[in-house]
């Protein structure tokens, strides 16, 4: 039994290259690998494609990691530690977005870094609606706790990862961020277009809907 499953789901898998080459490159390599590749003409299916693989998952932690994202090689050693030290907590690290250019359809990559808010500051801890997925951690039973992502939001893109979280701080789970576990996305907009996100889609991030849910005591589902 893994004591890590590692979660990647895709709808762009020419990113999944990144993510195989620094899984490789991994001091820790107790991990078990999940993907799932969406497509894109049968809708938006994150959350139910995630509910999936929490079910296949085997390992006691799960890391999230997105396509076009490169760790460092002791990412998962890091959260697992982490994860020792604090058994009921999710954890997420920092990303550096490449500044990428576009020319004749051609991209080039500069070796300037945009950083995000997680690089601030030493290991502490965070609200649940901070908790970003794109690369972070994760007890599984946490998932189980809470009955899993809420599929009404792939009705939309985006904000299943803050609602989920929501209900598993209410399930008496902590959140904290680790600035030292960085990671490398690559900006993926620039090699394929997200086929979901864009102006006009019907867009499930709505915090009023969350909290109507929540108000009305909906903080267990039962997907898992």
């Amino acid at each position: 039994m893994p004591k890590i499953s590692v979660l990647t789901p895709t709808i762009r898998p020419k990113g999944l290259e990144r993510v195989m080459e620094s899984l490789e490159k991994q001091t820790f390599q107790d991990f078990e690998l999940l993907v799932e590749v969406g497509l894109p003409y049968k809708g938006c299916d994150l959350s139910a494609s995630l509910n999936r693989m929490v079910k296949r998952s085997k390992g006691e932690l799960i890391v999230m990691l997105q396509d076009y994202i490169e760790i460092n090689y002791q990412g998962l050693e890091r959260f697992w530690k982490r994860h020792e030290e604090y058994p009921k907590t999710l954890m997420t690290g920092p990303k550096g977005v490449t500044k990428n250019l576009k020319s004749c359809g051609e991209v080039y990559y500069t070796n300037e870094l945009a950083w995000d808010w997680r690089t601030q500051g030493i290991l502490h801890e965070i609200q649940p609606l901070q908790w970003e997925a794109d690369w972070a951690s994760a007890p599984r039973q946490a998932f189980f706790d809470v009955g899993g992502y809420d599929e009404e939001y792939d009705m939309g893109w985006s904000w299943e990862n803050a609602e989920i979280a929501i209900r598993i701080a209410k399930a008496g789970y902590n959140f904290m961020v680790d600035p030292e576990n960085i990671a490398i996305g690559w900006n993926h907009n620039d090699f394929e277009p997200h086929p979901f996100n864009f102006p006009g889609n019907l867009n499930s991030h709505r915090f009023d809907e969350t909290q109507r849910k929540l108000a009305g005591g909906l903080y267990k589902l039962n997907y898992l």
